[in-house]
């Protein structure tokens, strides 16, 4: 069996409301497969669906997508991959995801989306549309965007994007630019609601002054994170709260494909305050920028430092619609809290560093790990199965949960 306990430190404090600490989960495999054997080098990239089918995009060049069933059987896809100057479908893979039994590849180089069955073969590709747009009877809360960024595709041929570089080409006083938008839009690119807003979590002060820009960091910033579920049926937000009254707290969000709240709940991490000398020695060192005093720039940036540090460091979304919060580990490993689909907290665990996650589940995971020391030694890919302990000990991580779960339209 492989405990994937390995913190010594605690991270997650104890809440009263729940009564009892949260387990170390613990995995051990139950389906290796050696790559050396099958002929791979190596992984890039993985995605698996909600029947534990894995497709993973070989590490070679020109590359190749390879399927393996539930039992570890090999399926070579004949979708071709290679570049501008060679015969191929697919030039590049960005990033990958699930429509139905399909699969959705973003190839930038190409500027496509390529819809591939469930054998691998091209079925259609979707152009990127060159504006995303509101209809004329929504152009006071939207701006036109010059491009985007592809989050999920549906069934029913929309797609979930975040817009970039908006144009005022007319005033859109409903649109608030402070914010990120997750949209849903037709195949034309025309907006047909928004999702989700989520702060622009950039930890940066931008200044212009006349033609002249500048940007100063800002000390200690926590920042909202998001993630889109592979199929697109789930979006999960996690925002540190930064008030003197919520240390270590954040709120983890949980969204349907129509922005509708699944749950939203309220957990407790062990931190710390905010070093308030680290604080005034990086703000001594701001200069004054045009217009700018440094006293103001300084005064500006201190009103938005934490109280408290966050350890949020990413979301994902597991395969069963689990969230798995990753956070700031004092020792050298990846460290999540682990939520249901349903929004109960279910455990914690931490993982080495030479292992790739490349999906998740409460009860599974698949990962890419190496075999032997060697920094570019061999790979295999190792599926793991949840071992739930026949004695009961003490965790040293635990949740703290505060708010009931709510369902409430967004709309």
């Amino acid at each position: 069996m492989v405990n994937c306990r390995f913190l010594v430190a605690p991270l997650l404090g104890m809440a009263a409301s729940l009564g009892a600490q949260l387990p170390e989960l613990q995995y051990a495999p139950d389906l290796t497969i050696d790559l050396a054997k099958e002929g791979m080098r190596g992984v890039a990239q993985m995605i698996v669906n909600n029947r534990g089918k894995m497709v993973v995009v070989h590490a070679i060049y020109p590359a190749e997508l390879i399927a393996f069933d539930s039992a570890g059987r090999k399926q070579v896809w004949p979708l071709k991959i290679g570049s501008r100057t060679v015969k191929s479908e697919v030039a590049g893979i960005a990033s990958m995801g699930w429509v139905g039994d399909s699969m959705w590849i973003f190839d930038p180089a190409f500027d496509q989306l390529a819809v591939v069955d469930s054998n691998g073969k091209l079925l259609k590709s979707l152009e990127r549309p060159s504006w995303v747009r509101p209809f004329w009877r929504d152009r006071r809360k939207y701006p036109l965007f010059r491009g985007l960024i592809w989050q999920a595709l549906y069934p029913d041929g929309t797609a979930l994007v975040t817009p970039l570089s908006p144009r005022a080409l007319f005033d859109s006083p409903e649109y608030d630019r402070s914010k990120m938008h997750l949209l849903r839009v037709d195949a034309d690119g025309k907006i047909l609601k928004t999702i989700a807003r989520v702060p622009a979590g950039d930890p940066r002060l931008q200044l212009r002054d006349g033609m002249e820009r500048t940007v100063i960091g800002l000390p200690f910033f926590a920042k909202t994170v998001w993630k889109v579920s592979a199929d697109g049926q789930r979006i999960a937000i996690v925002k540190p709260l930064t008030t003197a009254a919520d240390s270590g707290a954040f709120v983890v969000t949980a969204l349907n494909p129509d922005g509708d709240t699944l749950f939203s709940r309220r957990f407790v991490a062990e931190t710390k305050r905010v070093p308030t000398d680290e604080v005034e020695k990086a703000l001594a060192a701001v200069k004054p920028f045009g217009r700018y005093t440094a006293e103001w720039i300084r005064d500006t940036l201190r009103k938005q430092v934490p109280v408290f540090e966050s350890r949020v460091v990413t979301v994902n979304i597991g395969v069963d619609n689990s969230v798995w919060v990753w956070l700031r580990s004092p020792v050298p490993e990846s460290r999540a809290f682990v939520i249901d689909a349903r929004g109960e907290p279910v455990g914690t665990v931490g993982f080495p560093p030479s292992w790739k996650l490349g999906a998740l589940s409460v009860d599974r995971l698949w990962t890419t790990q190496r075999v032997g020391t060697a920094r570019h030694g061999r790979q295999n890919i190792v599926r793991l199965q949840r071992v739930v302990a026949t004695a009961a000990r003490p965790s040293r991580s635990a949740s703290a949960s505060a708010s009931p779960q709510r369902s409430k339209s967004r709309r």
